[in-house]
């Protein structure tokens, strides 16, 4: 949790667009062009 916090704390610092999320946390990376439920990208 100190390195999440050290993270946001130089993000907000430097007015990035950036938000921090601890884990655990899934992140769905698709393409513009398909579907979430299509995504190649996703492992079950």
């Amino acid at each position: 949790m100190d390195i999440s916090y050290k993270i946001r704390q130089y993000i907000e610092n430097n007015n990035g667009p950036c938000e921090v999320y601890p884990a655990p946390f899934d992140v769905i990376l698709n393409n513009d062009n398909e579907e979430i439920e299509n995504s190649k990208n996703i492992h079950i």
